[in-house]
């Protein structure tokens, strides 16, 4: 979504549903390709889909994740536009992502995406 550029405005921050971030779609860019890492892509921590075809809808079950991913990027189509809210859960069994559009209408500063973290 971003050309896989770290940026603090996409970094996952803890939550009641694991770790995750927000980021305002547009259905008409979609599909939008994703993975989840750190800033360096470390072994262990970079995070694409399991198996394929890798694609993750609005209310869909959560997609597994492989840590050690390479190239297995998800894909993403938004239903409307609006802000989304992206999130790796841990479970016993691996790590899953989901997404789900927020009832926030728009993302205005970081002190206010910092404070949607929180809820």
């Amino acid at each position: 979504m971003n050309d896989y550029e770290v940026s603090e405005t996409y970094r996952l921050r803890k939550s009641d549903d694991g770790y995750c971030t927000y980021a305002t779609l547009r259905t008409d860019w979609s599909p939008y390709k994703f993975k989840f890492a750190d800033s360096d892509w470390s072994e262990g921590s970079n995070f694409g889909f399991m198996s394929g075809p890798g694609v993750i809808r609005e209310g869909s079950l959560p997609l597994k994740l492989n840590p050690d991913s390479k190239f297995e990027e998800i894909s993403f189509y938004p239903n409307s536009d609006g802000v989304y809210k992206f999130c790796v859960i841990k479970r016993n069994d691996g790590y899953y992502a989901t997404v789900y559009k927020s009832s926030k209408k728009r993302l205005l500063s970081m002190a206010q995406l910092f404070k949607l973290g929180k809820e």
